[in-house]
């Protein structure tokens, strides 16, 4: 199934997320960063009522997956109330799950290649 979004709903949404004019308009780096962020954090739409979920998810997504910071405020996500995508729509206690789950995956893989390496190189007994 092919990723879509719709900002039509968002209050002003051609001056919030459209930069430039004529053939130089783009999508806002914002914009752009929520619009595939929702898909990360498994939120469906921003809302009055959950627009402070959808910038918790963010950060801690941001926490996890980011060296550099994802460049999104709380602002900027009270801004696109009224964002929509069809990425799923998981419960708190879901999308933790989802994140733990795969963190340990990560980690046990990260695990099993050290001692891949290791017992290579011969560098420490295993």
């Amino acid at each position: 199934m092919a990723f879509t979004y719709d900002l039509t709903a968002i209050n002003n949404f051609n001056s919030v997320c459209f930069k430039g004019d004529g053939d130089n308009t783009r999508l806002n780096p914002v914009t752009h960063t929520l619009v595939w962020g929702m898909l990360l954090i498994d939120l469906s739409v921003i809302t009055e009522a959950n627009c402070a979920e959808v910038y918790a998810r963010l950060k801690v997504a941001e926490r996890i997956y980011s060296e550099n910071g994802i460049g999104v405020n709380l602002q900027d996500v009270v801004n696109h109330i009224g964002l929509k995508t069809n990425a799923s729509n998981y419960t708190s206690a879901e999308w933790l799950k989802k994140i733990k789950d795969g963190l340990k995956r990560d980690l046990e893989r990260c695990h099993s290649d050290t001692k891949r390496i290791l017992a290579e190189t011969e560098a420490v007994p295993v």
